[in-house]
């Protein structure tokens, strides 16, 4: 086994002194910096003050994306691959994509295919700076909370990177809505399962691993899509595709 003192000698002759020293400490600062900021972001009142402090205060500090790093070109870059010839099979040519975030991978995407697009986001301040930047004629977003707002009409509900951070309640709620809207296809993040992860509740702005497949979510594992999202050191998760029938049918064994 390596000691750690060799693997320091190692390190700063790989790639100097300096960065070394940041990567020892610059993680167990990392963390000591969520976990205060986590603490600030529970203690507001609703989900909607909690994503948009989230947003102003750079939670993620992503350098390209300041919804995060799985924002990112480079972490994208299957699922911005893959989705194109998901469109065509479904027949897509309208789009929900809630929550959008700020629109960095999503923005490339669309320059390559024709489908109407909707990004919907709980943010306000964040959705008031994409209609001025990026409105089209089939390019538009709506301030919107995936809990209790109205969706609007589409052919598919691209729901990435949201669940692992609701409630269970607040999960149910967005799966209700996604139902009662009307809307054929969701695409929704599950994380991949190799038997050590059992879900847990949170309150709404934190994050844990998630498997849709599991209790208290149950979907079925008939899938009509899957698509690789995730990135190393990532957990494995991807994107999946269900029919509103099999949502319906997943809220009906929804374990309260």
């Amino acid at each position: 086994m390596t000691s750690p003192v060799r693997k320091i000698r190692d390190s700063i002759q790989r790639v100097g002194f300096v960065k070394t020293v940041l990567k020892i400490f610059g993680r167990p600062y990392e963390l000591i910096r969520r976990k205060i900021a986590v603490s600030k972001i529970l203690s507001l009142p609703t989900a909607e003050q909690r994503f948009t402090w989230i947003y102003q205060n750079d939670y993620w500090q992503s350098k390209e994306s300041v919804s995060g790093t799985g924002s990112t070109l480079k972490y994208t870059e299957n699922l911005r691959k893959e989705l194109p010839s998901l469109f065509r099979k479904f027949g897509i040519r309208r789009v929900f994509d809630a929550p959008c975030g700020d629109f960095n991978w999503m923005s490339h995407l669309l320059r390559e295919i024709d489908v109407s697009y909707v990004g919907g986001d709980i943010v306000k301040p964040l959705i008031s700076s994409l209609e001025e930047r990026h409105r089209t004629d089939r390019v538009s977003f709506v301030h919107i909370d995936l809990i209790s707002g109205k969706f609007p009409p589409a052919a598919l509900m691209i729901c990435r990177d949201c669940l692992f951070h609701l409630s269970y309640s607040d999960t149910r709620a967005v799966l209700e809505n996604f139902v009662a809207s009307g809307i054929p296809y969701l695409l929704t993040t599950s994380h991949k399962n190799d038997g050590t992860t059992v879900n847990r509740d949170i309150q709404t702005g934190s994050f844990r691993v998630m498997d849709l497949f599991a209790p208290p979510y149950n979907f079925p594992r008939e899938t009509l899509a899957r698509i690789d999202d995730w990135v190393a050191p990532d957990p494995e998760r991807e994107m999946c595709l269900w029919n509103r029938e099999q949502v319906m049918a997943t809220l009906g064994s929804f374990e309260r």
